[in-house]
């Protein structure tokens, strides 16, 4: 990808985070605990480094099934297998499965697919239980896809003990640190 183009996702990607942060100060929707909010706790995320927005190919799963995630708070949810995305940080291959939530579309009609995962950051700079990504199916039905751990984000429970969030399965922990995306929230300690 050209400078110019990095240079754009790089500026829209702070937009975004600078959104996220308005929202989660504001929303009466936001996991924030009052208190956090009225700290104006800002949320933290690691510098953006293209080094984790990389190439991915989906290996679809021939025979989608319910795949169930356990939560926070003990219960089970069911998600449809979609499929594994295959990519290399350094060199190294590293594969995450792929979900959709049942019955789940994007606003444009596109599946949204769920990757939640763990790395070595998890429970050191980043929350315990894992982060998220999120993607949309690709509109002309290609395989090839791009991860931007920079996009990667805490689930609610990160910010309160109030919340019920999906565990990223153990097939979903890379043996590697991912710098990138959201660090752990300064205004709860429950990680």
């Amino acid at each position: 990808m050209a400078t110019k183009d990095l240079d754009l996702v790089q500026r829209q990607l702070e937009a975004r985070r600078r959104q996220k942060d308005h929202w989660a100060h504001n929303s009466p929707d936001s996991p924030l605990e009052e208190q956090a909010r009225q700290n104006r706790i800002a949320l933290e995320y690691y510098p953006v480094d293209f080094k984790y927005r990389v190439p991915a190919h989906m290996v679809r799963d021939e025979r989608p099934h319910t795949f169930r995630l356990q939560t926070s708070t003990d219960e089970w949810r069911d998600y449809i297998h979609y499929g594994v995305l295959e990519f290399e940080i350094d060199g190294q291959p590293l594969k995450l499965n792929v979900f959709q939530a049942t019955g789940d579309k994007a606003h444009t009609g596109r599946k949204a697919l769920f990757i939640p995962f763990r790395d070595r950051t998890s429970g050191q700079d980043t929350y315990g239980a894992g982060r998220y990504l999120d993607l949309a199916e690709n509109r002309d039905g290609s395989d090839e896809y791009t991860i931007d751990f920079n996009e990667a984000y805490h689930p609610y429970c990160a910010y309160s003990p109030n919340w019920s969030c999906s565990i990223p399965p153990r097939e979903n922990t890379l043996p590697i640190a991912i710098p990138a995306g959201e660090k752990n929230f300064p205004g709860y300690a429950a990680h």
